[in-house]
């Protein structure tokens, strides 16, 4: 069926997911989105994943039958599905799995992101997961990487506005928030994909705490000042504020911000 064929493509590229981002994802109830995983489980599709730590209901993650219908139905090699799958022999034995906390908070996220663009007459139109957004790009003669923790285009309004994700635990100091936003100033020179029309996305930055919030800013920042260019599009809140608020509420704050602006889009022009 075709309901179940998107769920499908949806552990496949993203994995590590429960009953309940699949349904904020395909806009239906919990118990038909666990009854498609159950089905594509029986046919070895996808697989059950129970984590050890308590508190986390059973995540399905791909098989590598899944992989090769990835392959087939996107004419990419075997191996090129693979390394933008989350396929893995062993779905408790790779850095997704032993940061469980962060990666199970990156799919909130973007389950969240699906229902709150349905509530505003919105769609969340692409959602990558963390293989398949990480960009290869050349700068300065050299190949750099930049690995956010998910991509989407949200369309409202008419407008599709890009953005990466950085969910972020809070325990890092300046200099190190400004070695990861480096990575998307090089990115952003360098002219990369996924800009539309002419805009490199926003970055959404969702951190623990106000502090760790006000770190991400200064670090944005510091990086924009030492290279005499304008700050990235970049958009910092709490997950305390997001819960309360919601996406569009005004709960973000831009890097020269003094006060919260009305929600994350649009960028890059609205920062005072």
């Amino acid at each position: 069926a075709p309901a179940a064929q998107a769920v499908l493509d949806l552990v496949s590229r993203i994995g590590y997911l429960a009953p309940a981002h699949v349904a904020a994802v395909q806009g239906t109830g919990a118990e038909m989105a666990r009854r498609h995983l159950r089905a594509l489980e029986d046919l070895g599709a996808v697989m059950a994943w129970v984590p050890g730590e308590p508190g986390y209901p059973p995540l399905y993650c791909p098989t590598r039958l899944a992989v090769y219908r990835l392959a087939r139905q996107r004419g990419l090699t075997p191996r090129r599905a693979a390394r933008v799958s989350q396929e893995h022999p062993d779905p408790g034995d790779n850095d997704l799995a032993r940061h469980l906390a962060h990666t199970v908070r990156v799919r909130d996220f973007f389950a969240h992101c699906y229902e709150a663009a349905r509530a505003a007459g919105g769609e969340l139109v692409a959602w990558q997961g963390e293989s398949e957004c990480e960009q290869r790009f050349l700068w300065q003669g050299a190949v750099q990487y930049l690995r956010p923790d998910g991509y989407g285009q949200l369309r409202l309004g008419g407008t599709v506005w890009p953005f990466y994700l950085e969910w972020d635990h809070g325990r890092e100091w300046v200099p190190r928030y400004r070695d990861k936003f480096a990575a998307y100033y090089d990115c952003r020179a360098s002219r990369a994909p996924y800009a539309i029309e002419g805009h490199f996305p926003t970055i959404l930055v969702v951190t623990v705490a106000p502090a760790a919030a006000g770190r991400v800013r200064t670090a944005v920042r510091a990086e924009a000042q030492r290279r005499r260019e304008s700050c990235l599009p970049a958009r910092v809140t709490t997950t305390g504020l997001l819960h309360r608020g919601g996406l569009f509420a005004p709960i973000w704050w831009g890097p020269l911000a003094d006060s919260p602006l009305a929600g994350p889009f649009p960028i890059p022009e609205d920062d005072p």
